[in-house]
This record gives C-alpha cells, sequence and structure tokens, in this order.
C-alpha cells in the first residue's frame, strides 16, 4: 500500500489540508531503538506497540506533555510570514502550469478540485518561512504538490480513460494504467513542466 492507495471517504478528502506516507518497511529512524528495546521482552511486539503509543513516567504514571511543540506565538508569527512571502511571476506560472498538466494528465479521473489548488498555494506560502525563505522557490512548489495531492488524485478506471472515446484498446489502457498511482502521477507532470532558473 501506498499513500496514493489509503483512501478516506471521497466527499472528506477536500477537507484534508495535506496527506503524508511513510512506508513502514523503511523503517521508523526515532521509534527503532525503543521498539527493538521493548521486543525482545517477554511482552513481545504487542507491549512494544503499546508502548510506541502510551508513554509513561518513571514511576509508571501516565506521562503527559505540557507544552506543544509550537506555541500559539510561533503559530501566528509563521502565520504572519506566510503572508508576506513573495512568488516571482515565474514561480507562479510554474504552479499554474503543475496544476494545468494534473488536471490534464491521462491516469486523473475527476480532476484536480479548487480547493485543492488553494491549499497548494498556501502551503507553498507556509513553507516558506519553514525553511527561513520570504519567496518561494520552484522545490518548495514541488514539495507542496506531493503533500496537497497525494491524496486528491483519484487514477481513472481504464474504460473512463478519454482515449477510449477514440478507440483505444481496453488492455492497451489497462497495461498503461497498471503500476499507476498519483504518486508516479504527479512525478510524470513535474517531468513535464519545465522549472523556472
Amino acid at each position: 500500500q501506498t499513500g496514493g492507495h489509503a483512501r478516506v471517504t471521497p466527499h472528506l478528502n477536500d477537507f484534508l489540508y495535506l496527506a503524508h506516507w511513510h512506508d513502514p518497511d523503511l523503517g521508523f529512524a526515532n521509534l527503532d531503538e525503543g521498539f527493538e528495546a521493548t521486543v525482545g521482552d517477554d511482552g513481545g511486539s504487542e507491549t512494544a506497540s503499546m508502548e510506541s503509543v502510551v508513554k509513561k513516567s518513571v514511576n509508571g504514571d501516565l506521562l503527559v506533555e505540557d507544552d506543544p511543540l509550537l506555541s500559539d506565538v510561533d503559530i501566528a508569527a509563521l502565520a504572519r510570514l506566510s503572508q508576506g512571502v513573495q512568488i516571482d511571476v515565474d514561480v507562479l506560472r510554474y504552479q499554474m502550469n503543475l496544476i494545468s498538466f494534473l488536471r490534464m494528465h491521462r491516469a486523473v479521473g475527476g480532476g484536480v478540485s479548487p480547493t485543492a489548488t488553494k491549499h497548494f498555494e498556501q502551503l507553498i506560502k507556509a513553507l516558506a518561512p519553514l525553511h527561513k525563505l520570504d519567496y518561494a522557490t520552484p522545490g518548495l512548489v514541488a514539495l507542496a504538490l506531493r503533500k496537497v495531492y497525494l491524496h486528491r488524485i483519484q487514477i481513472v478506471e481504464p474504460e473512463q480513460e478519454r482515449s477510449m472515446q477514440w478507440g483505444s484498446e481496453l488492455e492497451a489502457v489497462e497495461a498503461l494504467l497498471e503500476d499507476i498511482g498519483p504518486e508516479e502521477v504527479m512525478e510524470e507532470v513535474l517531468d513535464m513542466v519545465a522549472t523556472p532558473l
């Protein structure tokens, strides 16, 4: 399973701002030590799984984190900085071309929603201050594309693919769409659209 195959109810898709997928086969760098230490215990992997979710203090009580990772002041500062992010006309054209190519990609069924386009621009502007920049770069645009559209791209059924209207063979279309998912669509689009210098 990949990030593009993990789905929620279709009407909820646009309410989710971004998606992230981490393949469990790649491991969890920050959890592996604790996991390996507890798997060897008598409790086995069930105990390890529970301990990775429920944190306890030294005396066995539940450990509650008082301070959030980002304070309200930090969030307000990032929001203010993101409003001041400048997007050059070439980077904006790159962004719009990516959206157009996504909408027209032959494997995409149902197009790309306007809400996703708004989220795309907002995420680009939010990523810039996190990278200590006051302007958007093509790299930030590509990163935002992968996060915003991963869960939104629906792969078309072979019978509904647009070339079927002009007499394409169903077997050929099935072969074309066989191993393609949202990640592959986004990578193809990023390869097709020229990156501004």
